[in-house]
């Protein structure tokens, strides 16, 4: 991928890397050649960036981009980087409180309408109230 298409979609609110306040994202602002690629990418390539529209923020957890480094490790070494500022909550716990909860609606131990309670106000507890957030379970920290 091209640098140019990175700080083209900073530069429209698409994609914020390593901000930590949210953005309001305007269909308006964003130019047409991008709203139709981004209807068309679907999962994970190789060799570019991804685009997509989800419906949940639970549906980004679990899709940590990983890139090759070229030209910083010695010959004959594969050298990459996971990209942690790709996840929703950076490198907060996302993919644990998530699991927590998906394993706890599936075993019947959570059902709509029930408090989530934690008593970590650390990663884990930052990671939960994302999820229940997002799946409406009130929650407790």
């Amino acid at each position: 991928y091209s640098q140019n298409k990175i700080s083209l979609l900073l530069s429209d609110n698409i994609v914020s890397l390593g901000s930590n306040r949210m953005m309001k994202l305007r269909l308006s602002t964003i130019p047409r050649k991008i709203r139709i690629g981004a209807a068309q990418c679907r999962g994970f390539h190789a060799t570019r960036p991804t685009c997509a529209i989800y419906d949940s923020i639970c549906d980004l957890v679990g899709k940590t981009p990983v890139v090759k480094i070229n030209n910083l490790a010695p010959d004959g070494v594969d050298l990459y980087a996971k990209l942690e500022y790709f996840n929703p909550l950076a490198s907060v716990k996302d993919r644990l409180a998530l699991g927590i909860i998906e394993d706890a609606e599936a075993k019947g131990l959570l059902k709509p309408g029930q408090t989530v309670v934690e008593a970590s106000s650390g990663n884990t507890g930052i990671a939960l109230a994302m999820v229940c957030a997002a799946k409406g379970y009130p929650f407790v920290c």
